[in-house]
């Protein structure tokens, strides 16, 4: 059973949300890149420094927190976006609280729908992007796991067009991969907020 809460925090902060909900304290890294307040985000690490769990976190708390938010969990692979959906999946199952706690209505195997209305959806991005055409919006939160490796003709295409409309979250999380492309460019530009560990 989770402790009272800050209502006010919990919409406010990420790390709150985790520390009580989760049962977690993120490292101070995490801490930074989850609650800082910006809309556009990377985090560049080696492996095994805790990326893709801190980007579970920011999923979790986006669906659980917030009314009929859509959260899309994508790579460019589909075993690289099940990854990161079968991480979220661990956090529920281990956290302090119960799924019926969590509000889960149904769950597949790419899918978590809450009875707020949020929903977690796992798809690669493929070739071309056209596998996740039709997802973003309002109240969104995009979350590209390895950005480096994917095309930025996807990126200019199918990315920016779907993170033009509302006022959604888009994150990417990756290994580097040389210092071009979309991601270098963003890392690269003031108006993201970056951590690279």
């Amino acid at each position: 059973m989770v402790d009272s809460v800050d209502p006010e925090k919990l919409l406010d902060s990420p790390s709150y949300f985790v520390e009580h909900y989760i049962g977690e304290e993120p490292f101070e890294y995490q801490e930074d890149f989850m609650d800082k307040d910006n809309d556009r985000k990377a985090f560049v690490s080696g492996r095994r420094v805790g990326k893709s769990r801190t980007a579970g976190w920011l999923a979790l708390w986006k669906a659980a927190t917030f009314s009929g938010a859509e959260v899309l969990v994508t790579a460019k692979a589909q075993r690289q976006s099940m990854e990161m959906f079968n991480q979220i999946v661990n956090e529920i199952e281990d956290s302090r609280v119960s799924k019926e706690q969590w509000g889960i209505v149904n769950k597949t195997r790419t899918e978590i729908n809450f009875d707020n209305g949020s929903r977690i959806i796992a798809l690669p991005v493929g070739r071309d992007g056209s596998n996740i055409r039709g997802y973003g919006g309002r109240n969104n939160m995009i979350i590209v796991d390895e950005a480096a490796f994917i095309d930025d003709s996807i990126f200019q295409q199918v990315f920016s067009p779907m993170m033009a409309v509302g006022n959604g979250d888009f994150i990417l999380l990756s290994t580097p991969f040389g210092k071009k492309g979309f991601l270098w460019e963003r890392f690269n530009d003031d108006s993201w907020h970056t951590v690279q560990v």
